[in-house]
């Protein structure tokens, strides 16, 4: 099915100066100010468009028209994160991340840093709160958003929507969250910055389950009912409410009723018990298990608090302008319909910096290649085939064609993935399934399926790049129009869209006092010789080459002052010499944690990512044997795979035989022990 939108962007900026209303920086001062209304022709020219662009011309309008101020703030307490953000204003916003002290967490500060490029990375601390302040969460939420407009914290939504609509706004959609849920981090953020409806509303928190169909409805209910009391049209696409944002460790499946027709089965076959719609695909619909006509597009972001505000500021503040592209088809239809190339082609048109494999550069090989150094690219798109915890690629000849979650690359900064393959997102936070591993490593943004959806319910790979191109947001350039209910997934912000990146307000315009500079922090912590706080400052501003250095030069004295890398520095090390492509260095450092920072999946993702390539040469005996020690969980079978043969030719085939069996007698997981098992059986 062709979707129905313009080819692709190079009219987009023409179409912005002619839709260009007076900003909103403008207008909005301490109060609200007259409507002000857009040109006839603009409105003219907005109602003209299709549905999908006509929501994202509107998001990134009100993108463009608030500066960013050019400063990153880290808190590491919730009532610091909502005061933050309360400081927005209409004239100004600037980005808030909430530091859970975790090493994955600097991490993705370090990807933001990269993306959004700050003059400044501060940590600041909100005062004593105002005895009068509301005490529960929901209120000060409420209260944050109001403020961030510049309107009373008291109004209500109604009379906020008002207040926005003399503005010359009009919300685009619904924010939902629950207060007990820790993805409300997302929510505050995404309502503040879009001008959205914001719904505390209750579901049941399960990120890796499916809701019951009666939890469904009632949830679908819940959600209409804020719509219907907004005053804002919402029952048909092109209205004025058109996107809906669950932020929310909701379960991201709905069971589906039998008798339910399955939209990608040619012969339409009546649903079987176990079968699944995506929430964000029942959700937004009239009646979706019946006529299933679309009011809204829907995406979800789930996570911790940290988490869950990295995915929405990234969403926010950074704009994509380099994509990987991996093609895992052959070239031959009805594949190459999604053919990655031409994709990447599609994407060059509006300056992006393209990076395809496709054929004959499409193996596990060329995968791996890729992923030894962390990703530089911030939109993916890939075609492959399989399941939620592996992933076949080209040529597909025994376990030579099939990647595994461990296998996907660290990203360098926050993207937006979209997979064509099956069952990918069936349990979106498994850290051992294709969707868990990619958030885990920084997508802020992902689409993929719950289960088996069939080649066809996805829009080919050339028309999602030429979709996003031509400004329809996220949530609807990657669902075919007018599909029934089904099976693919959106997670993120439903209102991201690519173009330019917003403009950059003056340092004037930062309103929080207080603040403490990273940098000043990371220059104290050097001089006074305390490597490990000194190298999280070096990630925390994404000054890469410098951490690097500083970790190897610590290394250096290993011999000699053994006392300099203890194990705080090693844990810190490892990143900065993963990113620097040192494989040795990273196998020194990894060698001097203590058995509990050994453990930690990110650390060991680096180890095995980074050796991958060295296993095909002369691996150094040490390397061998401490890959051994650190099989990733979940990929145990994989990994001991990927050890035999270099084992073989190092220690022997009796040794690597042996070690194969002590393996298997020490997994725990006794699918990857009975994996393990057939393949020693396979090499006897």
């Amino acid at each position: 099915m062709r979707p129905n939108l313009p080819p692709a962007r190079p009219a987009l900026p023409a179409l912005l100066a002619a839709l260009a209303f007076v900003p909103v920086s403008a207008l909005a001062q301490q109060q609200p100010q007259p409507p002000t209304q857009p040109s006839e022709n603009a409105a003219r020219t907005l109602e003209s468009l299709p549905a999908p662009v006509r929501l994202g011309v509107r998001s990134d309008l009100l993108r463009r028209q608030r500066p960013a101020v050019p400063v990153l703030v880290l808190v590491t307490d919730e009532a610091s994160y909502i005061e933050a953000i309360a400081n927005w204003s209409p004239r100004a916003i600037y980005p808030v991340l909430f530091d859970d002290g975790q090493l994955a967490t600097r991490e993705n500060i370090a990807r933001f840093v990269r993306a959004f490029k700050p003059d400044k990375v501060v940590r600041w601390k909100a005062g004593a709160p105002d005895p009068a302040a509301p005490v529960q969460r929901t209120a000060r939420v409420d209260a944050a958003l109001r403020r961030s407009w510049g309107v009373p914290p008291t109004i209500t939504q109604t009379e906020l929507v008002g207040a926005w609509r003399q503005m010359g706004l009009i919300s685009p959609g619904v924010v939902v969250a629950d207060e007990n849920d820790p993805a409300w981090t997302a929510a505050l953020a995404l309502a503040a910055a879009r001008a959205q409806l914001f719904a505390w509303v209750d579901v049941r928190n399960a990120i890796n389950d499916a809701l019951r169909p009666d939890e469904a409805r009632d949830y679908a209910q819940k959600i209409e009912g804020v719509l219907e009391r907004s005053g804002l049209s919402w029952r048909a696409l092109g209205d004025n409410l058109d996107a809906i944002t669950i932020c929310q460790n909701a379960p991201p499946k709905v069971l589906a009723t039998q008798g339910t027709p399955s939209p990608g089965d040619p012969r339409r076959q009546p649903a079987k018990p176990g079968d699944v719609f995506a929430t964000t695909d029942f959700i937004g619909r009239h009646d979706p298990e019946g006529s299933a006509e679309r009011y809204a597009w829907t995406s979800q972001i789930f996570g911790s608090e940290a988490q869950a505000s990295y995915r929405a500021m990234s969403a926010i503040f950074t704009m994509p302008d380099r994509a990987w592209l991996f093609d895992g088809y052959e070239d031959k239809q009805p594949w190459n319909n999604w053919d990655s190339t031409r994709a990447g082609d599609i994407l060059k048109t509006a300056k992006f910096t393209v990076t395809v494999d496709d054929t004959p550069h499409q193996s596990r090989d060329d995968w791996r290649t890729r992923a030894a150094a962390p990703l530089d690219a911030s939109l993916v798109l890939i075609n492959s085939s399989g399941n939620c915890d592996f992933f076949n690629l080209q040529p597909g000849v025994g376990q030579s064609g099939v990647g595994r979650p461990g296998d996907i690359p660290m990203l360098l900064r926050p993207a937006a993935v979209h997979i064509v393959h099956s069952w990918s997102a069936q349990y979106p936070a498994g850290r051992e399934t294709i969707c868990g591993r990619w958030h885990a490593f920084g997508a802020f943004a992902y689409f993929g399926s719950v289960q088996e959806p069939y080649l066809g319910a996805f829009v080919a790979t050339p028309a999602v790049a030429e979709r996003l191109l031509a400004g329809a947001p996220w949530a609807a350039a990657c669902r075919i129009d007018n599909y029934p209910t089904w099976r693919l997934t959106s997670f993120g912000d439903p209102l991201f869209t690519l173009g330019e990146p917003a403009p950059h307000a003056t340092p004037d315009k930062f309103p929080l006092t207080g603040a403490i500079d990273v940098a000043d922090d990371t220059r104290a912590a050097l001089a006074a010789k305390n490597i490990a706080v000194g190298l999280r400052g070096l990630t925390l501003q994404a000054r890469d080459e410098d951490a690097a250095r500083l970790a190897l030069a610590a290394l250096a004295q290993v011999e000699t002052k053994p006392e300099t890398v203890d194990a705080s520095v090693a844990m810190e090390a490892i990143l900065p010499l993963y990113r620097a492509g040192n494989a040795e260095g990273v196998r020194r450092a990894f060698e001097k944690l203590d058995p509990g920072a050994a453990k930690d999946p990110l650390l060991r993702d680096a180890l095995w990512l980074v050796s991958i390539p060295v296993l095909r040469n002369s691996p150094p005996r040490e390397l061998l044997l401490l890959l051994m020690d650190n099989l990733r969980v979940g990929q145990e079978a994989q990994d001991v795979k990927d050890l035999f043969e270099a084992w073989v030719r190092v220690f022997g085939k009796g040794d690597a035989l042996a070690r194969l069996e002590h393996a298997a007698g020490a997994v725990k997981d006794q699918r990857q022990a009975a994996e393990i098992h057939e393949f020693a059986a396979s090499k006897r």
